[in-house]
């Protein structure tokens, strides 16, 4: 596993954990165990967060990706979700998901797109800046 692949199961992990998981399990996989097929009713949460992280990871793990994280997972616990871990995790879900296709989709393919987005225009880095201020002052 390169260090890449390594940090971002680091993040996933914490991220399950902070929204009440098992610190050795990835949100991904606590979604595959949540919509597995025995799962009769699994919940529109689940369903939901299921198809976000699946089409994030469709380019890179398929269309499976979260069935497939919980098969590499399955002897881990897995435990339901709250209001609160389940809004917590519903916005690590949509963070991590966006630097994904980001990623994947955009930096990927148009590398010096990006670039120039980011280095040429000043009303978008304006704007990430003060993105990033605001981030800060809630921090």
């Amino acid at each position: 596993m390169t260090w890449a692949a390594r940090f971002v199961r680091w993040v996933d992990q914490t991220g399950n954990f902070f929204a009440n998981g098992d610190p050795d399990s990835t949100i991904s996989a606590r979604i595959g165990y949540h919509t597995r097929p025995e799962v009769k009713h699994p919940g529109r949460f689940w369903l939901w967060l299921r198809s976000v992280v699946d089409w994030s990871f469709m380019p890179w793990d398929g269309p499976f990706h979260c069935w497939q994280a919980y098969q590499y997972d399955r002897n881990e616990r897995f435990r339901g979700v709250g209001i609160v871990s389940g809004l917590l995790m519903s916005a690590f879900v949509l963070l991590g998901c966006v630097a994904v296709v980001v990623v994947n989709r955009v930096w990927l393919r148009y590398p010096v797109l990006l670039f120039a987005l980011f280095c040429y225009a000043p009303e978008v880095s304006g704007w990430m800046q003060a993105w990033l201020s605001l981030v800060r002052g809630l921090v």
